[in-house]
């Protein structure tokens, strides 16, 4: 319940076309984020926190690229020193308060407790979409407004504020649900993964589709499960295919205007005008960058992680990333093919997700909350722990009289 609670906290939204979203809660979901993580290493040692997570090649590099951006936000300004204290300390502290929270049987068994978590808070997110849309649920209290956007009128979005957002959350909550599978005989589980599918058409959330689809597609080839791997590649095929033959005629899921050349909202078009900025940079500009917030300033979010890190921070900045993203895909795909634990996919599986997804936002570099960002850092967290900390090395408590004189 306090998962369920924290992340109800931290993805209340209300959003209207390209105006800030509107986030009532989110200050209280990171201060209650802040106060069980405080709580935490009071009561565990540092040293069993910290080693398995933060300790491992993997982890130095994506915080190495956090800091890298913290120390540009410092001569950039005050709003992007900001900005930057956000994104570090949720990304630093959520995903061991959300591990850590259920520290009894090993981290394997943790992440089944969250993976029910995280699925039951997708469903309960979509049920509330769906009410929403029917305008079963339409209500204002104060300058937050519960209601479906008139900016995308046909797609679900409910509490989560917009179709992306939605589509994020139910994307990781698919992949979770292909792990609890593999430990979990219930047979709900696939009238639960056609729900979730089904609501990622209704939110028309097409980074969520691709996403995906490249996850299973590379699931399937890591695993050699041919079978497997023909049947997602003639699943994504034939998702291209509705794409291009009904978009004309298609008024909420494709017919976008995200991927053509013929409208400045495009993606191509705002990745070629980026790719311009960024060849016109000076020779410092391309290896250092331009500075924290600069395209944002200069231009808008180029709505690809890698571009718009490359042009704010330089090609430091956007090795660091892509390294962070390539060794732990490395080391996940070494380790899954030593030991064959179905922990390892879920890291892998993880990680593919929140990268492909970063590849049609830039959301990375926001402060604020999202599942795709979570889905990315548990999944460096995942597949740089090593197998014997995957079982039974649980964390000693101090004893109560330490506790207190800690306090």
């Amino acid at each position: 319940m306090l998962i369920f609670t924290v992340l109800l906290l931290i993805s209340v939204q209300y959003k209207i076309d390209n105006a800030e979203a509107l986030r009532p809660l989110y200050t209280i979901g990171l201060v209650v984020i802040g106060l069980v993580s405080l709580l935490m290493y009071l009561r565990y040692s540092a040293k069993c926190i910290l080693r398995p997570f933060y300790f491992t090649p993997g982890s130095i590099l994506l915080y190495t690229t956090l800091f890298y951006m913290m120390f540009s936000s410092i001569l950039a300004g005050e709003r992007q020193i900001k900005d930057a204290i956000y994104l570090i300390f949720w990304i630093s502290t959520l995903p061991l308060v959300i591990v850590f929270l259920s520290k009894r049987k090993g981290l394997s068994h943790d992440l089944y407790i969250l993976s029910r978590t995280i699925i039951f808070f997708a469903t309960f997110a979509c049920i509330i979409a769906y009410l929403t849309i029917a305008r079963v649920i339409d209500f204002e209290y104060g300058s937050y407004a519960l209601k479906q956007n008139y900016w995308t009128a046909f797609r679900i979005h409910g509490f989560m504020g917009q179709p992306t957002a939605l589509g994020s959350l139910i994307g990781v909550a698919l992949i979770l649900l292909t792990y609890i599978k593999s430990t979990d005989t219930n047979k709900n589980h696939r009238l639960l993964f056609i729900f979730l599918l089904l609501s990622i058409l209704a939110a028309g959330s097409r980074n969520c589709l691709v996403s995906i689809l490249v996850v299973f597609i590379s699931s399937s080839l890591i695993k050699s499960k041919i079978k497997t791997l023909i049947y997602y590649s003639v699943l994504a095929f034939i998702s291209l295919a509705i794409v291009f033959i009904f978009s004309p005629y298609s008024f909420s899921f494709f017919d976008r205007g995200d991927y053509g050349m013929g409208t400045e909202n495009s993606r191509l078009y705002i990745w070629t005008q980026v790719c311009d900025l960024i060849s016109n940079n000076t020779i410092i500009g391309f290896l250092f960058g331009n500075g924290a917030g600069a395209l944002s300033n200069t231009y808008r979010a180029a709505f690809n992680t890698p571009l718009h890190i490359l042009y704010d921070y330089g090609i430091i900045g956007m090795s660091l990333y892509l390294l962070s993203f390539l060794y732990s895909l490395y080391v996940g795909i070494i380790r899954y093919g030593s030991t064959k634990r179905n922990y390892y996919i879920l890291g892998i599986n993880l990680l593919v997700f929140g990268f492909v997804f970063n590849l049609f936002i830039s959301s990375f570099l926001s402060p604020f909350f999202s599942f795709h960002v979570l889905s990315f850092v548990l999944g460096i967290i995942i597949v740089n722990t090593k197998p014997k900390n995957l079982m039974g090395e649980k964390c000693k408590t101090f004893p109560t009289s330490k506790l207190a004189s800690i306090s």
